[in-house]
């Protein structure tokens, strides 16, 4: 079993959210 890279777990974790902030703020405009 492979051990997860954190560092580059984190970064992905911190893109998902900028993207579904994004998303978020999207919505609220329509």
């Amino acid at each position: 079993m492979e051990i997860w890279d954190t560092a580059k777990w984190e970064e992905h974790r911190r893109e998902v959210l900028s993207d579904f902030s994004e998303l978020a703020e999207d919505l609220e405009e329509i």
